[in-house]
């Protein structure tokens, strides 16, 4: 049985230590190399202390006098250790108060989790790196359970509803959707979680804000697979208010500037660099005596005077090229004088 002891002791990867009287007085092959020593270097000649960084050596040195006075029986620590050579490693210690040879001593495993750490380290900067951008990339981002309710978000969402962040928490998608837009938003966040490709980038609705007003959003929504289910997902909210607003404006001043091509008694036409027809008045059909769907989007030499190519002369190429006004007037086989201005569109 001690030779099965002994066996184990010295084969384990785990490092296994003996202190009393404030020095080694066993460590095993797998401790010695943990520090980058021979066992015969440690025993009866070290101390822990000498493998402690100094920025934690206060720390063990209480940990130690805590077990041999009996005040702790156990402890479990984490510390910077220092090896042979110098290099800083993180050591994982157990250890408990036993009593060898008549006295107080302490007993314990040490493991090297130095690779750990960095892992963890990693992660945490990792976890970092996520957060900064997450609340620093503008948007508004949140995370929903399988259930459609909210497990995480920034602060761009509590900025964008006017809620403090306790509102928020546990909140089911659809409370923050219009009445009217929820059906077809909840069906797009289904199909969004099933892996529909078929579904438009981003899904736009009215979302409620907490005032009663409402804030034109559009979504974009990541599945988030683990182990091959969808347990949640990734919301991506943009806030298209401004955008919207802009675009019923210029909407508003195309139909303003349509009313008033239609009021003028002139004929009023726009061609493009190409001489394609782009604009005709209601006075300018009139006057060619053509519907408007046998007007727009006809070269002007083409419907006007049956030609492949632009007419000599051509009052429009002048005004284009010269950038400046061009005028003049034509006679008409049928005694109309039209007097034609043309002026250059400049960017």
């Amino acid at each position: 049985m001690e030779n099965l002891l002994e066996v184990i002791l010295e084969s384990t990867v785990v490092g296994i230590y003996l202190v009393q009287d404030g020095v080694f007085r066993y460590v095993n092959p797998a401790f010695a190399r943990i520090f980058g020593y021979q066992p015969e270097e440690l025993i009866d000649k070290l101390s822990p202390l000498d493998l402690v960084h100094p920025d934690d050596r206060a720390m063990a040195k209480k940990n130690i006098q805590e077990r041999i006075e009996g005040r702790v029986p156990h402890i479990h620590s984490v510390f910077k250790g220092l090896r042979k050579d110098g290099a800083t490693i993180w050591c994982e210690a157990y250890g408990s108060r036993i009593d060898y040879g008549g006295k107080p001593a302490i007993a314990g495993t040490l493991l090297d989790i130095t690779e750990r750490k960095r892992a963890e380290e990693a992660l945490r900067e990792s976890e970092e790196r996520y957060r900064d951008l997450v609340e620093k990339s503008g948007l508004a981002i949140f995370v929903l359970d399988a259930e459609g309710r909210v497990i995480f978000f920034n602060r761009h969402v509590c900025e964008l509803s006017g809620c403090e962040p306790v509102e928020l928490e546990g909140a089911h998608l659809a409370n923050w959707v219009h009445p009217e837009d929820r059906e077809r938003v909840l069906d797009y966040h289904h199909r969004c979680m099933a892996g529909d490709f078929t579904v438009p980038e981003r899904c736009e609705f009215r979302w409620p804000c907490k005032d009663g007003s409402f804030r034109h959003v559009a979504i974009s929504v990541t599945p988030i697979v683990k182990e091959g289910h969808v347990v949640g997902s990734r919301v991506y909210l943009y806030d298209i208010t401004e955008q919207k607003k802009l675009m019923e404006e210029l909407e508003e001043s195309r139909r303003t500037f349509q009313r008033t091509l239609e009021s003028l008694n002139e004929a009023v036409l726009m061609i493009d660099t190409d001489f394609v027809l782009k604009v005709c008045n209601r006075a300018s059909l009139e006057i060619m005596g053509v519907p408007k769907d046998q007007c727009v989007g006809k070269r002007c030499y083409k419907l006007f005077y049956g030609r492949d190519t632009v007419c000599p002369g051509c009052l429009a190429k002048r005004a284009m090229e010269t950038k400046q006004k061009a005028s003049e007037l034509r006679y008409r086989p049928d005694g109309m004088i039209l007097e034609r201005t043309v002026y250059p569109v400049l960017d």
